[in-house]
C-alpha cells in the first residue's frame, strides 16, 4: 500500500465525516 493512497482515503474520510457533520446540523436545527 502505498502513502499516496492512504493520505487520499484518509482526506476523503475527513471530507465525508464534515460533510455528515453538517447534514446533522441542518435536520437537528428544523
Amino acid at each position: 500500500m502505498s502513502m499516496r493512497k492512504i493520505g487520499g482515503s484518509a482526506e476523503a474520510v475527513s471530507r465525508l465525516g464534515r460533510l455528515t457533520l453538517y447534514l446533522r446540523e441542518y435536520s437537528e436545527s428544523r
